[in-house]
């Protein structure tokens, strides 16, 4: 951790904490000297990297094509992962009545594929609110919302570690309509822990992913800060905290990038912002962080190069500011993947139409890197930035060492640059073995030299037994 941001963290946690002032009589906190920060970190590149991807349903006509595609998709690529959404109004058509199977088959199809299972409990119910008008409407009794995660807990007992609360409530036009409400969803996510929690007491609670920035609502940090104001103690009723650290839409700048013009914030500063916000309300700064949600389409200046480069370097500013699990967006591109929005655009997969009844998508460069990034370092964390030790690099670059928590695999250092326009230049990179393999972001076998090509796009140099 760079001192200045120690020293601005350890001021904001004692005015925080030492405040006898209660939460929402404070001043709101300012973000803006927050600087981002190194942080070591077990979890393994395997345990850290999911995929945000809902399996068809049994019963629909593609599932008998695409669902096994995509479980060996996710076993060919290494993905232990994946989030998909518990829909409320799916399994509760009629109060009281609910039926988990088709979501049952889904826990039960991934974990065949070694897959683990973070659902979204998600979203409303018509019969649980007045306006009926929309199915991401929260309902008018968190109560019957509640009932629906203890039913859930009760039935995964043992099979979900995890439960999400409701899917970006900031995006308040979109998921929580008709605006974002942070006092009401408090109150939804401390119910509805409770119920969790008493089903399961195993399981983990996490606040649904709060995206980033606020174009058309509140930004993930406002949002925040006015759940722990009008909710002193909503520290007690989670476990984890999720955020979804997409640039501005279209999502279209590196991971890397700070830019104050235009509101973008680099992905390891939004990390840090969001530790020294829960310092401010007395919260830990170490508590669990997941990103559940992040990807760049290929749209407009991002093509299949650029999204490659920046999931590789998405996944690892993450892991190296300390965040537990990244969710990739999503598995396959849609029928749609060349017109504004670029909805359709996230996949790993180019779009291939299953009503004919065969399925075959082609994938794109970043599924190729995934599975590049995974099958090099899986086993291995992100424990030093080692940036500075390298011989004759520019001041935008990178570079991580990780390290097998076991001490099985040797290690491999990850070495890149922010600026994707710039031409490659030679640097050195720092090694502790003689022996040493050179990879580059698709797997590419290049010369076995410590002194390497540095430009966006990352190489692997990996030690040898």
């Amino acid at each position: 951790m760079a001192d200045k941001s120690m020293q601005w963290l350890v001021t904001i946690a004692i005015v925080g904490c030492g405040s006898s002032t209660p939460p929402d009589q404070r001043e709101l906190v300012d973000l803006t000297g927050v600087s981002p920060e190194f942080r070591p970190t077990a979890t393994t590149i395997s345990e850290l990297i999911g995929l945000s991807y809902q399996l068809p349903d049994q019963t629909a006509p593609e599932a008998t094509v695409v669902s096994p595609f995509a479980l060996s998709a996710l076993r060919q690529a290494g993905v232990r992962h994946a989030r998909a959404d518990l829909l409320w109004n799916l399994v509760e058509p009629t109060p009281g009545v609910r039926d988990f199977s088709t979501y049952r088959a889904k826990v039960e199809a991934y974990a065949s594929a070694g897959v683990t299972t973070l659902p979204i409990l998600a979203y409303g119910n018509a019969w649980a609110n007045a306006t009926q008008e929309w199915t991401t409407t929260p309902p008018d009794d968190p109560a019957d919302y509640a009932a629906f995660a203890g039913a859930a807990s009760t039935q995964f007992r043992g099979t979900i570690p995890t439960y999400e609360i409701w899917n970006e409530p900031n995006l308040g036009f979109r998921f929580w309509q008709p605006r974002e409400q942070p006092d009401e969803y408090g109150t939804l996510l401390a119910t509805a822990s409770a119920s969790i929690r008493a089903a399961d007491p195993e399981a983990s609670v996490m606040l649904g992913g709060l995206i980033e920035h606020g174009q058309l609502n509140k930004d993930a940090e406002t949002f925040l800060e006015l759940v722990y104001r009008s909710h002193p103690d909503i520290a007690k009723a989670y476990d984890v905290l999720a955020f979804h650290p997409y640039p501005l839409y279209p999502p279209a700048v590196a991971p890397e990038l700070d830019d104050e013009a235009s509101g973008e914030v680099a992905t390891p500063r939004m990390v840090a912002r969001l530790r020294a916000l829960l310092a401010y309300y007395g919260d830990d700064p170490a508590r669990p962080i997941w990103a559940t949600e992040l990807g760049w389409p290929t749209y407009g200046v991002v093509d299949e190069e650029r999204q490659a480069r920046w999931l590789v370097r998405g996944a690892l500013l993450l892991a190296g500011s300390g965040v537990e699990k990244m969710y990739w967006y999503t598995l396959f591109d849609g029928p749609n993947a060349t017109t504004f929005p670029p909805e359709d655009a996230f996949g790993l997969f180019h779009y291939d139409d299953p009503s004919d009844g065969s399925f075959a998508p082609t994938p794109k460069l970043a599924f190729t890197a995934l599975s590049t990034l995974l099958s090099v370092a899986g086993p291995l964390a992100v424990t030093t930035d080692v940036t500075s030790e390298l011989v004759g690099a520019p001041a935008d670059a990178h570079a991580y060492r990780l390290v097998d928590p076991t001490g099985a695999t040797p290690p491999v250092t990850v070495v890149w640059r922010a600026d994707d326009a710039a031409p490659p230049i030679m640097v050195t990179v720092p090694v502790t073995r003689p022996s040493i393999r050179v990879v580059d972001l698709l797997g590419v076998e290049l010369p076995a030299s410590a002194t390497i090509p540095l430009s966006g796009r990352p190489v692997y140099v990996v030690e040898l037994p």
